[in-house]
């Protein structure tokens, strides 16, 4: 009889085992299966964002990134401050610090560094503006110059924290949060 209850209680502790074993192997793949998407996401969106505010492209594409949620209230996106240039250039770099997602949560958040740098554009000049400038002949060349030039406003560089939902089983960007200025990746 106690032969056939230490058998009982060894095969036992082997089965949870096992069992357990297989819930973590399970756990942390579908931890990374999010993590992953979850990074591809804000590397793609949050530059696809950037591109869109500052080339004034189509924000259709966004929505495969970010909440209809979030298309309506960014401030980028519905104030763009950069509408009244020309953007011919830009460096822009994204730095993810921290990912985290359970396999059973429709909610995640994320870390992120975000630096547009060296921002290059003229202002947008109307014919009519343009008309008037022509018709100006008394103004001297450094006035003519310094009236078609502008310096573009600077991006809100900084560490942000960035909520995710997932919808449909896909994760989107909901909302992004300014914790801290930044002038450089730390």
């Amino acid at each position: 009889m106690e032969t056939g209850t230490k058998l009982l209680t060894y095969i036992t502790r082997r089965l949870i085992t096992v069992f357990l074993i297989i819930i973590i192997l399970l756990m942390s793949t579908f931890i990374a299966y999010d993590c992953a998407n979850i990074y591809v996401i804000l590397e793609e969106g949050m530059s696809m964002r950037a591109e869109s505010v500052l080339t004034d492209n189509e924000v259709s594409s966004l929505e495969h990134f970010f909440t209809q949620h979030f298309l309506s209230t960014d401030e980028l996106l519905q104030n763009n401050k950069y509408g009244e240039y020309i953007i011919t250039d830009y460096d822009y770099k994204i730095k993810i610090k921290k990912v985290w997602a359970w396999p059973w949560s429709t909610r995640a958040n994320a870390t992120i560094q975000e630096i547009v740098s060296d921002i290059s554009g003229d202002m947008r000049i109307t014919e009519d503006e343009l008309d008037e400038l022509d018709a100006e002949d008394e103004l001297d060349e450094n006035e003519n110059a310094n009236n078609g030039e502008s310096s573009v406003p600077e991006w809100e560089n900084g560490e942000k924290l960035v909520r995710l939902k997932k919808v449909n089983g896909r994760w989107l960007i909901d909302e992004v949060i300014l914790e801290r200025p930044l002038e450089k990746f730390e």
